[in-house]
């Protein structure tokens, strides 16, 4: 057995929980049905820049993992094989920074037969 670890990431809009059209492309392209009998499971980890309402901020990180979660759901993938971890929110140094804050790091393993 061979196994890869792969990650990646999905970007949200400031104060949004909103999956726009980029990300579900991004998440097709990533995690099709055809590889769920390859995952043993999937780590969704949230986060969001400290820039507003740190009430807000944790809220959106929740919500965040929610939307992608349900998203994995749709496509079939079980809720016993999805870890969550919810980051609190932190001070990006630049705007780029703050940009890459605002997302969930999708993590897993794809287990092949050699």
């Amino acid at each position: 057995m061979e196994s890869s670890s792969l990650e990646f990431a999905i970007l949200f809009v400031a104060g949004s929980s909103e999956l726009e059209k980029q990300s579900l492309d991004r998440l097709r392209e990533n995690l099709n049905p055809s590889v769920f009998s390859q995952i043993g499971y999937i780590t969704l980890i949230g986060s969001a820049d400290a820039s507003g309402h740190l009430t807000m901020n944790r809220r959106l990180v929740k919500e965040r993992i929610r939307v992608v979660e349900s998203y994995l759901f749709s496509l079939g993938f079980p809720k016993e094989k999805i870890r969550k971890i919810f980051l609190d929110p932190s001070f990006g140094r630049s705007p780029e920074e703050r940009r890459l804050l605002r997302s969930v790091r999708i993590q897993y393993k794809i287990e092949t037969l050699k």
